[in-house]
């Protein structure tokens, strides 16, 4: 409840944002392409993260990852009792056994064809907890990322293993990057309605290269002043906003004898 009060709200805004500025560019002097068409069953489906099963297009290139993104909290929660087991081989084994899955299910849909990657996630969270030894870590990211490589291919291994073995043995605290972090998602939400504008607008004209690098620093610079005032005015609110919801803890029944 707490993760999805966090993180639909600015969901949600980023999609009145996104249709807002798609309907205000194609009314202005030099626009080209088509113009914007969204159905209201199209838009409705956002709301639930499903245009993907429904057979529409997402209408921000990026938020087919947030659907796989609840798949993988409710498969999460309840899975974690084995995930955390105080056996060390069935955290191990239940790790094993969603890579396995991700043969069986080709769907791209579906969370269970991305879980090698989503392995090597747990796996590191393991290993920073001290769930998990160097050895079993060891040995279980070797697994992991040949998964990874039969499915996603050499690519997308390399980075998903370098990146699990940096956040298990580097700790960073640089400024900048922590600046990042903080704003990561509304960054991520926004980048393409903002970032993606300015770079489809400066397409329209030929530019040299420096012009164009000069731009294209200039469109990132606005989209990270875009993400952190959306981070301010809307991330933010909703996290202080999560954090109120309280749950009542279940007591505990004295065993009879």
């Amino acid at each position: 409840m707490r993760r999805a009060i966090r993180l639909e709200p600015p969901y949600l805004v980023s999609i009145v944002l996104l249709t807002g500025l798609a309907l205000i560019s194609a009314r202005l002097p030099g626009f080209r392409g088509q113009p914007p068409s969204y159905s209201v069953p199209q838009l409705l489906s956002h709301v639930v993260y499903a245009p993907g099963l429904f057979g529409f297009a997402w209408i921000n290139i990026v938020y087919w990852s947030l659907a796989l993104e609840l798949q993988y909290y409710l498969l999460i929660g309840w899975s974690f009792p084995l995930i955390a087991h105080s056996t060390v081989g069935i955290r191990v084994l239940t790790i094993v056994l969603f890579e396995i899955l991700a043969f069986l299910v080709p769907s791209e849909l579906i969370v269970l064809h991305w879980m090698p990657l989503f392995a090597l996630g747990i796996l590191t969270f393991l290993y920073r907890q001290s769930m998990l030894s160097v050895r079993w870590y060891a040995i279980s990211i070797v697994i992991a990322t040949a998964c990874v490589l039969a499915i996603f291919g050499a690519e997308v291994a390399v980075v998903a293993s370098a990146t699990s073995l940096l956040i298990a043995f580097v700790d960073l605290s640089a400024p900048l990057l922590l600046f990042l972090g903080s704003i990561s998602y509304s960054l991520y939400l926004i980048h393409v309605p903002i970032g993606g504008r300015l770079i489809n607008a400066m397409a329209r004209y030929s530019l040299g290269p420096i012009l164009t690098a000069s731009l294209t620093l200039a469109a990132f610079a606005a989209c990270i002043l875009a993400a952190h005032g959306f981070c301010l005015s809307v991330e933010k609110p909703a996290k202080a906003f999560a954090h109120r919801v309280r749950f009542a803890r279940r007591s505990q029944s004295p065993t009879s004898s």
